[in-house]
This record gives structure tokens, C-alpha cells and sequence, in this order.
């Protein structure tokens, strides 16, 4: 199990979902904290960075930093996909 943080940035965005969107990413934000490796998560590695990571919810992507050694994920960012979403 990982300790999952949630940025400042990333509340506001999240606040401002859809109310059926934000069940989707509550879903997808807890399969992430129980294990960030299991199969069935949309994952993929930012490239340029060293633990920096996506994972897309339909058309919501969470942007999270996973640290192994101390089992925490710190979610930077959740917002729709744009061309300014990385």
C-alpha cells in the first residue's frame, strides 16, 4: 500500500470535475494507491523525467510522482488532455 498525496493544484482541478468524473478518478486514484504497478491501469512513464508518470482516466489524465522507496505517490495535476497538460 502507498501513501497517496494530493497536491494543492491537483484539489482545485478535481474540484472542478464533473461529479461522475471525479467517482472515475476517486476509482482510479485508489487502485493507484493499493498498487501503482497492477495491470488494468492506463500508466505511462513522462518521458524527460525520472519519476514522473500518467495515468489516463477516459479523457482525464493524472499526473503523479511515484517514490518506491518510501511508498508514496504525490499527484501533481489532474485536468483533461490538452496540449498543456505535460
Amino acid at each position: 500500500m502507498y501513501n497517496l498525496i494530493i497536491r494543492p493544484r491537483a484539489e482545485k482541478h478535481f474540484a472542478k470535475l464533473p461529479q461522475k468524473l471525479q467517482e472515475r478518478v476517486l476509482k482510479g486514484l485508489r487502485k493507484l494507491e493499493s498498487d501503482p504497478f497492477q495491470a488494468g491501469l492506463d500508466i505511462k512513464k513522462l518521458a524527460g523525467t525520472q519519476r514522473s508518470y500518467r495515468l489516463r482516466i477516459s479523457e482525464i489524465r493524472v499526473i503523479y510522482q511515484l517514490d518506491t522507496n518510501s511508498h508514496q505517490v504525490s499527484v501533481e495535476d489532474i485536468d483533461f488532455r490538452r496540449t498543456t497538460t505535460y
